[in-house]
């Protein structure tokens, strides 16, 4: 989710933004050309899990290929550190999530919406601690729409 998020971010916000349609073009058409290759090489060894390590690489190609493009638009160590940052959060999250909803959950279905119950206040609160300026921001915008 957080190289989705990214992806999108860096090429609509960065390359589209600034009229670079190309070099985003570029960026989706390498991504969807890696992930076909893998999917042909992975999914008959690993049928499903195959399919999403292909996914997941193939967005990172993407990631790689619109930061490479805009990368004079980019701070790109504060990109590395918020990457850094987002990962380890959702990777407590997810953890933390897990644990508890394996330990109520009866069926899959139940423990899905309980990891899902879990997890969005746990990094909700997670970026409070670490006063995220995107949360902060988002904040600030929600108070303003409702003052109007």
């Amino acid at each position: 989710m957080l190289v989705v998020g990214l992806d999108n971010t860096i090429g609509k916000q960065c390359l589209m933004a600034t009229k670079k349609q190309k070099y985003f073009n570029i960026g989706v058409i390498t991504g969807a050309i890696v992930n076909f290759i893998l999917n042909i090489i992975l999914i008959p060894k690993f049928n499903a899990i195959g399919a999403a390590i292909a996914s997941v690489i193939s967005e990172i190609t993407i990631l790689l290929i619109f930061i490479l493009y805009s990368k004079k638009m980019l701070d790109i160590n504060n990109l590395i550190k918020a990457i850094i940052k987002y990962t380890i959060f959702s990777i407590i999250m997810s953890i933390f999530a897990n644990t508890v909803a394996s330990g109520f959950a009866k069926t899959y279905f139940q423990g899905v919406i309980l990891e899902i119950i879990i997890a969005i206040p746990i990094y909700v609160v997670l970026l409070i601690i670490s006063k995220d300026k995107m949360l902060i921001k988002g904040i600030e915008m929600i108070r303003k729409s409702k003052n109007r």
